[in-house]
């Protein structure tokens, strides 16, 4: 039966004449004409559709095919609409003009012709329904962009941020060490060894003076300290220069190594921790006491270490056995293990043992126990012997020593050629140690007054000015305090005052900067072993009156990310 009906059709439209087609054809032309200008209205609102939400999706979607009646009265509204705009007079536009002013100043609107404009909202009221609905969408956006071109003309913006935060990398940096490693080449950052124990180790030590040179500047401009300074004194051995070196004992499944701290670095056959930085003598030296303290005889010295620390000079080695017990079978287990030391290497002229109970991290001890057994001269001399232009110095293997000595005799010079010293002057070396300053600049100055609070470095300082025949050179065993220097030091009446302060690396105790300045000195010598204290300090001389005028900054660390540095300060 449909097979039927389709004939039927075929037939009727077989037979009809052409005007039927024809009024299909127009047909199909005014929907295709209603459908592009359906198109070209749904491009046009097409943002406005988007922020509709969900309900006008809805109602969008549902016409398919928009008619005709639909289209046209658009169409119509807008004509009326147009119409009406252009029947406005001058008057009326001017108005316009005078409201949107007001509203873009944020005032008032004018009241004038209030029931004009009431009659053209009432005409528009349904373009205005509909408009408002498109047209809020259009408002948000235009608010936001206002917000973001606020925020962008105010710096908000986060690429703003991050240029900013960019440009104060350098200032956010704090300690010495972060503006040297910097400037270290990508190299260097791959060898994570160097990079933590000695991270300038790698480079050509002019290039390394290049770069504390930059770093040093930079720190001292980032702290606003303003003074002469002069360029890096380098040193006469860039590597293999310390005398005083150490290791720590490390035992992992009864194997023992000795490494450089608590980074256990081991790159020497899986027992010691190798520098560049030390004489080779040291390495070899190590690595014998390593292989020897994992066999059976000497496990008993492995078990009880703390630290090996080797010190003395270039020619003479001075090994100290840093332990946490001491009794008679490992004096004796020392002892021999000294000996066959000595037979593989003849510059070890002496060893130690020094009683340690606390294990602490410093080269000998935190805090020196009050018993006799404490430090023990296993064999040989029981002082260090060194010579600096001319002048003899002998001192025990636990008092403070420059750790290179090759360049102490130019750093004497130098700070000779800083103070100027007259004959006229009293020099007052505060933390003098075994009188390596005190001594040295003796001869140049009407006296001298040492003081230390190491008793055996003071020992040895008076031994040392004896021997020399130096008369004018006093010093005393105390602790650095305001009320020592007062006590202990008398005021010279007579003649001007220059002091040295050489203190450890935690810098001076309270006070000490005002007692000293309470003294009225012509002259202070501030010695830094680390750059890091360098600002703080300054700031309690500045606070008594005095300023630096000359900087000047020795490598007394070759390959490692620290100057010595000495400031000359004057009165203000």
């Amino acid at each position: 039966m449909n097979n039927n009906v389709n004939k039927k059709k075929f037939f009727y439209n077989k037979n009809k004449n052409t005007k039927p087609k024809e009024e299909i054809k127009n047909v199909e032309n005014k929907n295709l004409n209603i459908q592009k200008e359906s198109n070209n209205q749904a491009e046009v609102n097409k943002e406005f559709r988007k922020k509709d939400g969900e309900q006008g999706k809805k109602k969008f979607f549902d016409k398919k095919k928009p008619n005709k009646p639909y289209h046209n009265q658009n169409n119509k509204i807008a004509k009326k609409h147009d119409s009406e705009n252009i029947a406005l007079n001058n008057e009326q536009k001017q108005e316009q003009r005078s409201e949107r002013v007001f509203e873009h100043k944020g005032e008032h609107k004018p009241v004038v012709k209030q029931e004009h404009k009431s009659e053209i909202k009432k005409e528009q009221k349904p373009v205005q329904q509909k408009d408002q609905k498109q047209q809020k969408p259009k408002h948000e956006g235009n608010k936001l962009s206002f917000i973001k071109a606020k925020e962008h003309k105010h710096g908000n913006k986060p690429n703003i941020k991050n240029k900013e935060s960019n440009q104060q990398v350098i200032p956010d940096l704090k300690f010495f060490a972060d503006f040297v490693k910097r400037q270290i080449p990508k190299h260097i950052y791959e060898n994570k060894n160097f990079l933590q124990i000695e991270p300038l180790a790698l480079l050509e030590y002019e290039h390394e003076l290049k770069l504390k040179d930059i770093a040093f500047k930079d720190f001292l401009k980032k702290n606003n300290i303003n003074a002469r300074i002069d360029k890096i004194t380098p040193s006469v051995k860039a590597r293999n220069y310390r005398t005083t070196t150490k290791r720590k004992i490390h035992s992992d499944k009864n194997k023992f190594s000795l490494v450089f701290s608590e980074e256990k670095v081991i790159n020497y056959n899986n027992l010691v921790s190798v520098s560049l930085l030390e004489p080779a003598e040291h390495k070899d030296i190590y690595f014998y006491i390593a292989e020897k303290i994992n066999t059976p005889a000497y496990t008993l010295i492995g078990k009880g270490l703390n630290y090996v620390i080797i010190r003395g000079t270039y020619t003479d080695f001075t090994i100290i056995f840093n332990v946490h017990q001491m009794n008679a079978d490992i004096v004796r287990k020392v002892k021999l293990l000294g000996e066959d030391i000595k037979k593989v290497q003849p510059k070890v002229k002496s060893v130690f043992m020094y009683l340690d109970p606390t294990k602490s991290d410093y080269y000998l001890e935190s805090s020196r126990p009050d018993v006799a057994v404490s430090f023990k001269n296993i064999f040989g001399p029981d002082k260090i012997l060194v010579n600096f232009n001319g002048n003899k110095y002998s001192f025990l293997p636990t008092s403070f020593s420059q750790v290179n000595e090759s360049i102490v005799p130019t750093m004497l010079e130098k700070v000779k050629n800083l103070l100027q010293p007259k004959k006229e002057q009293v020099l007052i070396d505060l933390y003098s140690g075994y009188g390596l300053f005190s001594q040295y600049l003796s001869d140049f100055y009407a006296d001298v007054y040492g003081m230390e609070a190491d008793t055996n470095a003071v020992k040895s300082a008076k031994e040392n000015v004896e021997f020399a025949n130096k008369k004018n050179a006093r010093f005393v065993a105390a602790r650095v305090t305001n009320a020592n220097i007062d006590k202990y030091i008398p005021r010279s009446f007579r003649y001007d005052e220059i002091f040295i302060l050489d203190p450890p690396k935690i810098g001076t105790e309270d006070r000490v900067v005002q007692a000293v300045a309470s003294r009225n000195p012509e002259k202070v010598l501030h010695v830094f072993c680390g750059v890091d204290n360098i600002p703080d300090e300054l700031v309690k001389w500045a606070s008594v009156g005095y300023q630096p005028s000359v900087i000047m900054p020795v490598d007394m660390f070759p390959g490692s990310a620290n100057l010595e540095v000495f400031v000359l300060l004057n009165r203000k």
